[in-house]
């Protein structure tokens, strides 16, 4: 924390997952955090919020897509990108939240499968209210939506049966205040065009159902 309303975070990982050579193939971020409202000295409750802004580099290597009818020999070390992070009350019930995030879009991981599309870009927003309403106020629902964007590299290389459509998904969830340390939380995904391949290819699998619980404990 550099200041209450301004913090730094770093990150350092080995980008080849593996135990050897831990320094050779860095993955590395950078992230900046904004609280307005400690800079401002209002009341958190009711706006609190936090503007992030970051950035990665993956230094593993990566091959330059190719168009149709051409072969790609053209190998970079390293990809890289950046993303910005919002959320903000405002109400001491409401908030609302939005996120995106570019990386490289001519660029593919050596190892990827070359049936995955290639994100150049994502975004996702939506909001959220605390259960004060209904007598639960340590309790969230919150809805979102957002989409995962292949470059326009990845469509123009035409690989078999895709269609360079945008990944869709709608998320609603539910953060249950069990005890003082412990919250759960349900939750459910709809994704259309998974993978962004085309519907031919997927056939009856066009729209996907993901449902889950997640857990949190609080020490």
């Amino acid at each position: 924390e550099i200041m209450p309303y301004l913090s730094l975070e770093t990150t350092y990982f080995n980008a080849d997952n593996s135990l050897e050579k831990v320094f050779s193939r860095p993955f590395v971020s950078a992230q900046l955090n904004v609280k307005p409202a400690k800079i401002f000295n209002i009341d958190t409750e009711k706006w609190d919020g936090n503007y992030r802004f970051y950035c990665w580099l993956n230094d593993l290597n990566h091959f330059k897509l190719a168009t149709v009818g051409e072969t790609s020999t053209d190998h970079i070390k390293y990809n890289a990108g950046f993303g910005l992070s919002i959320d903000q009350m405002v109400t001491d019930v409401f908030g609302v939240f939005g996120r995106f995030g570019w990386q490289r879009p001519e660029l593919q991981l050596a190892s990827t499968n070359p049936n995955a599309a290639q994100c150049e870009a994502s975004w996702s927003t939506g909001l959220q209210i605390k259960g004060k309403p209904w007598g639960r106020p340590d309790d969230v629902a919150a809805l979102g939506i957002g989409q995962v964007i292949p470059s326009k590299q990845y469509k123009d290389a035409g690989v078999e049966n895709t269609g360079g459509a945008a990944e869709g998904h709608l998320e609603f969830y539910y953060k249950i205040k069990v005890l003082k340390w412990l919250s759960v939380t349900p939750d459910v995904q709809w994704i259309w065009s998974p993978h962004g391949v085309n519907h031919g290819y997927l056939g009856d699998a066009d729209t996907v159902f993901v449902y889950g619980v997640r857990s949190q404990i609080d020490f």
